[in-house]
């Protein structure tokens, strides 16, 4: 479809009174240097699509460690007088290589400040670790507030430092920066 645009174009196209009709070589040469710039175009299209696309999945093996890193058991113990005492929480790691670091934040509610739970030094590929923080004085949080969150801090087997918020995709610094840690 195009060659024969081309082919219409040239033959009807008359040149200006007193200069000399375009020679089949002229033609040439003319829809030569578009059809070049219309593949260098199709090239640079091309990629900058790979591009992205390696980006991406570079993204994705990057998140692969850090998505494999989650808290459960979330346990508020409470004293006689019904006064938080104690925040336990298990942290896992499904992921293929060793965690470090691990710690955690917890948001036991809406307008509450959180509580640091401090870390453990290393857990081992499929295994999961307890985390525990004593609460002195003890804090009045009554059961019908509580709507924890809760975020794990560690750094991966490279030595990154991760942020994993409870239901999100993992963050790594310098993106998020959190009190309790030494970046700033």
């Amino acid at each position: 479809m195009v060659t024969g645009a081309a082919v219409l174009i040239s033959v009807s196209y008359r040149a200006p009174a007193g200069e000399d009709q375009p020679k089949v070589t002229d033609w040439m040469q003319a829809w030569g240097t578009l059809a070049g710039l219309a593949a260098a175009g199709a090239a640079v299209a091309l990629l900058l699509h790979e591009r992205r696309k390696t980006r991406e999945e570079r993204r994705e093996t990057e998140l692969q460690v850090p998505r494999a890193v989650m808290a459960t058991d979330l346990t508020f113990v409470r004293d006689e007088n019904d006064l938080v005492v104690e925040l336990t929480l298990r942290a896992h790691n499904f992921g293929p290589g060793a965690i470090r670091n691990v710690s955690a934040l917890v948001s036991p509610g809406p307008r509450r400040k959180a509580i640091f739970v401090p870390s453990v030094p290393n857990i081992m590929p499929g295994e999961a670790e307890l985390l525990r923080r004593l609460i002195s004085p003890p804090i009045d949080i009554p059961p019908e507030t509580l709507d924890p969150h809760i975020e794990l801090i560690f750094e991966d087997w490279r030595g990154r430092r991760w942020f994993r918020p409870e239901h999100l995709d993992p963050e790594g610094p310098p993106e998020r920066w959190s009190p309790f840690t030494s970046y700033r």
